[in-house]
Parts: structure tokens; sequence; C-alpha cells
């Protein structure tokens, strides 16, 4: 996309931690263990102790006598039970333990306790990680289930296509690649019975399906380059997929740099705009700057922000994010947590909370952080660029002053010592 000049929100969403108002109490992190009264740690015999106890406890016959508003409760909380005893029990069976619900639930309650935040925008809001994930890894199960049948139905036919699936992963051959994926479809198609003629009107569908998704993506950011600022206003909500197959420039580690001004780019794979929120789904190398509020998220990314001026949340589960200001003018707290959160030149601390240190008076860790970012596993950086240049400076002109404190030559020290001040007072103007 073109370069765009600098444009500033001015009203922003509501940065809050927690769960949302639209998501029922059970789904917190771990409700469902809490619901039985388990922890989870607990083996499935307790777990079958504790929903057998509660059964008995809410079961429609033994509360058909109390008042209505009670036994309401008990069937509500009956019919939940029986939702959360399915998750809990199941470990994957013939599908592997990596497709269990139990282990699903607990990775996305995990997950939710980690990265708790999400930015509310008028009637909507961003989407949190662990909703991003929930749905990832059950369309993965579903994914298995499949899979799981066409082998018990078809094992010749699968043992074929899993020959080819490594075939696939080990070419590098553009064209030798489209003639496995030919041969894996032709495959699946004799499996399923379908007739040519069947096999061409789903070709045909899923051709149409292709290109109607990319004329939209089209004329997403034909519309973007035409009026950036009509989305500028919006808070951007991304998830960000990975690098994938589009190599990083030469001279640049960062999967993700949000900045002040210069190059655009928005390696976009989707888009969605919802009310005054527009989620974004993000591949390759990507420079993002003019939005003022964000809501990142990944599974596993490098991020960088030279972006003072940015406030939202930054969740990675494994990855890294630096934070790399020009100067420390900017008075907004940030929270930062992470394996290893490294505060370098200028940062005042106090628990998960930093500012920079001329702003750091009073009570200022009570204030609601602007900046939220968390990586799960991995490291997190804040440092100022200015700063650093001036402690270099105070450390050269300290050094020079122990070295010369010992000299003779008073005149030598004295006209070096002299222009050494002077070159230090001038940059420090700056």
């Amino acid at each position: 996309m073109a370069e765009q000049g600098l444009t500033r929100q001015e009203k922003l969403g509501d940065i809050t931690f927690g769960i949302p108002g639209d998501i029922h109490p059970l789904n917190s992190p771990y409700g469902f263990y809490t619901f039985l009264g388990v922890k989870p740690t607990s083996t499935r015999e307790e777990i079958k102790a504790a929903y057998k106890s509660l059964a008995l406890k809410f079961h429609p016959d033994r509360n058909r006598d109390e008042p209505e508003a009670k036994r309401k409760e008990a069937e509500e909380k009956f019919k939940r039970l029986e939702d959360v005893i399915d998750i809990l029990l199941d470990d994957g069976g013939e599908l592997g333990e990596e497709h269990s619900q139990r282990r699903q639930y607990d990775r996305v309650s995990s997950l939710e306790s980690y990265f708790d935040g999400f930015i509310q925008q008028g009637d909507n809001r961003t989407k949190k990680l662990a909703e991003i994930m929930l749905i990832r890894m059950q369309v993965e199960r579903k994914q298995a289930k499949a899979e799981h049948k066409f082998k018990a139905e078809h094992p010749k036919e699968h043992e074929q296509m899993s020959k080819l699936k490594r075939a696939y992963l080990e070419t590098d051959d553009k064209e030798e690649e489209q003639r496995i994926k030919k041969e894996l479809r032709d495959l699946s198609a004799k499996a399923a019975g379908l007739t040519p003629e069947a096999i061409k009107e789903i070709d045909e569908a899923m051709k149409k399906a292709a290109e109607q998704h990319h004329a939209e993506q089209r004329q997403f950011a034909q519309s973007f380059q035409r009026n950036p600022r009509k989305y500028f206003t919006n808070v951007l909500d991304i998830f960000y997929l990975g690098r994938g197959e589009t190599p990083l420039s030469d001279l640049n580690k960062w999967d993700v740099t949000f900045n002040t001004e210069g190059r655009f780019q928005l390696g976009l794979g989707m888009h969605e705009e919802k009310g005054d929120v527009l989620e974004l789904m993000l591949v390759g190398e990507n420079h993002i700057h003019g939005f003022s509020q964000v809501h990142f998220k990944s599974e596993k990314a490098e991020v960088k922000i030279t972006d003072p001026h940015l406030q939202g949340i930054v969740h990675i589960v494994e990855g890294e994010v630096s934070i790399d200001y020009e100067d420390c003018s900017y008075g907004k707290v940030i929270r930062a947590r992470a394996s290893n959160v490294q505060m370098q030149y200028g940062f005042a601390k106090h628990g998960e909370l930093y500012v920079p240190e001329r702003f750091a008076k009073g009570e200022w860790w009570k204030k609601t952080p602007s900046l939220d970012v968390a990586v799960q596993d991995g490291n997190v950086t804040l440092h100022f660029e200015r700063q650093e240049i001036g402690r270099r400076q105070d450390q050269m002109y300290h050094l020079l002053e122990e070295l010369f404190a010992g000299k003779d030559n008073k005149l030598i020290y004295n006209n070096y010592h002299r222009s050494i001040i002077r070159e230090y007072n001038d940059k420090k103007k700056y």
C-alpha cells in the first residue's frame, strides 16, 4: 500500500481487563473446575465424584417443590453441568490426547488467565486471544475427526494420501506441488464416490469463493488507499498468522513494526469491519502507523513499537516485543509482562508497570495503563534511544575527567577539558 500521513484518533475505546460482559461467568478461566468445586489438576475419578454430587443436588426431580426462581436456577445449572462434564471427561479417545477437549479447555483457560485484556469501542469489542485460539483448536479437532473417519473407512486411500502429503512438504517445485494437490483431490473424490460432474461442480464453487474473497480484499485495499482516515479512527484488531512463505527484508528481523511515519505495508489475509472495530488477519512483514489504538494478537511474532502515541494491547504467546521510543517526552504508563522483561535507560518501574522516569511522580502506578504488552514465552524490552545517547555521553565525560585528573600538564588538560564540555553541552541541547 502507498505511504500515508500520520492521523490520530481523538476518541479511544476503553482498555478493559477481565471477562467481557457478553461471556458467561462460567467461561472465566478454569470456571468449569470452579463450578464443580475441584482443582484443575483433579483426576477423572475426582471429577466424576463431583459431577455425581452436583447432579443429585440440581436434578429437576429433587427441586420440583422449590420456589420458581430456585427451581429455574437448578435447571440451568443441571444443563450446564452436562456441558461441563462432557468437556472435562473427554481425553481425546481415538483422536489422541492432543485433541482432548479437556486439554483444549485447559489451554484456553491458561491463555485467558495470562492475556486478560480487550478493547471496548461503543457496542463492539476486540476479540481476546483465547477466543481465537479456541476456534482454531475446535476446527483442528473437527479435521482430526474427519481424517480418523476417512482412515477407518478408506485405509488404502488414507495411506496413499499420507505419502502424498509428506511429498508435498518436502518439495520446492511449484509444478510438483500442483500435481500432488490434484492427486490428493482425486483420491478424496474417489473415496467419497463423487462423479466427474460433481467434482467439476465443487471445483467451480471453490474457485468462485476464492475469487470473491480476493475481490473483497482488493476492494478494501483500494478503499484504504483512497481514504485512510476513514479507517484510522477505528480500533485496529489484528490476529497475526506468521511469516508464512513471505520473506522478511534482509535488514529487518521484525514481523510487525508500529512506527510513527514512513513505510506502510499490510500483509493482508482477511478483513472484517464491525462498527468501530476493524478486524485484520495479517501475514508476512508489516509496517503500520496512523492508528492510535490497536489490539494485536499472535501465537508467534516479533514486534517492534517505536510509536509513543500508540495505545492498546499487544499479546503474543511466543516471541519478542521491543518498545523503542526516540525520547521520553510521553508519560503514558505501560504494563509489561513476559518470561524476561528488560528495562533499559530511562524508565521507572512499579510491579508490572513502567513509565518514563521524568513522569514517575506521585502515585503514577495507579493510572490505567495505556499500553498492555504480554509475551507468555519470550522477551519484552523497554528502551529510550536519546536517553541511551545521553548516558553514553555522560560516561565519556566522566572517563575523560578521571583520565586527565592525574596529569601534570594543566594547559593540555584545561584546553581539552573545555572542548569536551562544549561538545557535550551542545549535544544536550538536542
